[in-house]
């Protein structure tokens, strides 16, 4: 027996935690939904998963997700094509030009060697392959259709990749012009400014307060370099730790949905990819509250991740999933409706694949529009900066001017 550490939901919706004996990790997550807690989030307590992180080596990397995209792709065609899993996962073991994720491959054909199912085997590396894999395999080996499995798990997850791709573009722009201001403010404050200061120091002038601020920033910056660079690191380590805190991930990922312009993004963002993760799940053929939990997982935001929770929980007292939808400040309430009507229906599926299409027709509406706006923002801001420098250094040759014309 091992002891597994918990975070649940009780049947009212309460979170508890506490650590349960099995024999398993499935063990453990069955003795909890027959005590009706359904699961947040389950683990080996820190000292057995230590030991297995050791005796995993490797395994345990992150690795690129089109190193994972290839995978699933070039298993897909083999698996069509008849060649064996474990002779499949070997070539692919070899092939691949992923350092990290060789090893990784490795194993997992080791264990599907020993007889272990594929779904297992990639369970064992949360880090590498999403939740949703492992959950769609083990629908397509119990249902063998592991062909249309892992064609529909190729198209999920090269989807994601692409809409991962436009965040990423769209945050280059802003983070590039702010780098270029920061660049230029520092230059002008460290180069241009000290040769100004000798002019007017030899001129005797009385320099007004902006000037007298900026060459005091600028003499900081030349002679106390140290105590800023000190602080910036300090302040790195700080913002480090209060990211990888649980009230640091909470409070950023209040300020994802909530900043003004960038929020819309990450909103559509999250609801793309929980339609999408729920239409493939559940299309797939696993049950709803397996489709919620997966959909929890692949949630990398607390709030979202919390309503898929409270979701699955109505769901396992026999209620409808739109409850908790339609009370959260995050789904428009159309977007509750309609998958009220498809749970009726009985067409979940196929109104979270409608969804998921056009949360993510929105999302890239979203993008355009957002940077339509930090774009001059941006400018604004860069013209503002250079500006201010630019007239505080102007405004003490008048007063030199007075001072040579008298």
């Amino acid at each position: 027996m091992a002891a597994f550490a918990y975070e649940a939901r009780t049947d009212t919706g309460e979170l508890i935690t506490g650590v349960v004996n099995a024999a398993s990790l499935d063990d453990a997550g069955q003795r909890l939904s027959e005590e009706h807690k359904f699961v947040v989030r389950l683990g080996p307590t820190r000292e057995r998963g230590q030991r297995q992180v050791r005796a995993r080596g490797r395994g345990g990397a992150r690795v690129r997700p089109q190193s994972v995209i290839w995978f699933t792709s070039q298993l897909s065609i083999m698996v069509e094509t008849g060649i064996n899993i474990g002779e499949a996962l070997e070539c692919l073991a070899r092939q691949t030009k992923d350092a990290a994720f060789r090893p990784i491959l490795e194993e997992v054909a080791r264990y599907v060697r020993e007889g272990r199912p594929l779904s297992d085997s990639l369970a064992g590396h949360p880090r590498a392959f999403p939740p949703i894999m492992p959950a769609l395999l083990h629908a397509g080996e119990m249902s063998g259709t592991m062909t249309v499995i892992l064609g529909r798990l190729g198209s999920y997850l090269q989807t994601q990749a692409t809409i991962i791709k436009r965040l990423r573009g769209a945050m280059i722009y802003p983070a590039a012009m702010l780098s270029l201001c920061l660049g230029v403010t520092i230059f002008m404050l460290t180069v241009i400014l000290p040769r100004f200061a000798k002019i007017f120091a030899a001129k005797g002038a009385t320099l007004p307060l902006p000037t007298r601020i900026l060459m005091a920033t600028s003499d900081s910056l030349i002679h106390y370099s140290y105590l800023w660079v000190a602080g910036l690191v300090v302040l790195g380590i700080a913002a480090f730790f209060w990211a990888r805190s649980a009230v640091g991930r909470r409070q950023s990922d209040w300020l994802k949905l909530n900043i003004p312009l960038v929020g819309g993004i990450f909103r559509k963002l999250y609801l793309a990819r929980a339609f999408r993760t729920l239409a493939t799940v559940i299309q797939a053929g696993l049950p709803l509250t397996e489709a919620l939990e997966v959909a929890r997982d692949v949630s990398d935001n607390y709030y979202f991740r919390d309503l898929w929770v409270q979701v699955a929980a109505r769901v396992i007292r026999g209620e409808r999933l739109a409850g908790p939808l339609l009370a959260s400040p995050y789904v428009e309430e159309s977007l509750s409706q309609m998958i009220d009507s498809g749970d009726k229906t009985g067409q979940l599926g196929k109104v979270f694949e409608r969804l998921a299409g056009f949360e993510e027709v929105e999302f890239d509406e979203t993008v355009k529009v957002c940077m339509q706006f930090i774009e001059p923002v941006m400018i604004l801001f860069l013209g503002s900066m250079i500006g201010f420098i630019a007239i505080s250094l102007l405004l003490p040759m008048f007063s030199v001017a007075q001072v040579v014309a008298h």
